[in-house]
């Protein structure tokens, strides 16, 4: 039985592998669509395609015979890709995983270098700066690890790393003097105007990884993203106008403390989000 074209339904080797139907019985039944070649002989008032004098040249011919040897490479690679998204995902679920669960270690180090907590057992100073500085090397080399899937995370090591080595001296520098008030202060904001750099390039790398998977949380991430760049924005201001502020000291104190406790809750959505991410990931199936 010849069809639209040309070829013979019965013998076609090609015809599983289209999911062709065979045209020529069932093209004027009911709710029968038709393949793009015999919609087109019928609508051209062909018989067949040869009888067209565009057969020879026709682009639906050939990318019609060409689609048995199409369909194995798209499901190859559609295998591949799924593969992949598999494997990225229980990649970063596995670090981003790791990531929330140092808030444990990095929360105790906080609590223990608290000024009650410091007064009634001044020897765990060090024991509260080694917690922090465990806890900061080992997100920074997460970071690097799952960088791999977006710079951001990268570029955010480079500003996370100062802002701790900036906020060291703070801890050990003696508030006595004015002129130690005022350096303890700029080291304090500078801190805070790194680790908000810090957190902007996280956040991005968090939005970039999730594009696509959950677009409500990466509109979540840009809703908190905003805020840190208000937060970031006293931060700065806080610094330039220090010289000024020498005078007014109180002003660049509570500038600095709302910038600080604004960040500290913000830090806490972060948390959230970050543990939102995490399981997504390690819940993440692709769609077939």
């Amino acid at each position: 039985m010849e069809s639209f074209c040309q070829k013979d339904c019965h013998i076609c080797p090609r015809r599983e592998a289209l999911g062709c139907m065979g045209c020529r019985p069932k093209y004027d039944a009911p709710g029968y669509p038709g393949c793009d070649i015999a919609q087109c002989c019928k609508a051209k008032g062909h018989a067949n395609c040869g009888t067209c004098q565009f057969s020879g040249t026709c682009d639906k011919l050939s990318r019609r015979d060409a689609m048995p040897d199409e369909k194995p490479r798209n499901l190859r690679r559609a295998a591949e890709l799924k593969d992949r998204q598999i494997t990225r995902a229980a990649f970063l679920g596995r670090w981003l995983w790791a990531l929330f669960w140092l808030i444990f270690p990095s929360g105790l180090g906080a609590i223990v270098l608290t000024e009650p907590v410091l007064n009634l057992f001044p020897d765990l100073l060090w024991v509260g700066i080694g917690l922090q500085i465990m806890t900061v090397l080992c997100s920074c080399g997460i970071q690097l690890v799952i960088s791999r899937y977006s710079r951001h995370f990268r570029n955010g090591v480079w500003f996370a790393l100062p802002s701790y080595c900036v906020l060291l001296p703070f801890l050990f520098l003696s508030l006595e003097t004015k002129g130690h008030v005022i350096a303890a202060l700029l080291l304090c904001a500078l801190s805070v105007f790194l680790s908000m750099l810090s957190i902007r390039q996280q956040i991005a790398g968090y939005k970039e990884i999730l594009a696509g998977i959950d677009d409500a949380l990466v509109k979540k991430y840009s809703r908190l993203q905003s805020s840190f760049q208000w937060c970031l924005g006293i931060a700065i201001v806080s610094m330039i106008a220090l010289p000024i502020l020498q005078m007014i000291m109180p002003l660049f104190i509570l500038a600095l403390a709302v910038c600080v406790y604004w960040s500290a809750v913000l830090t806490i959505i972060l948390l959230i989000h970050l543990y939102r991410t995490a399981k997504t990931f390690r819940e993440y199936r692709p769609e077939n």
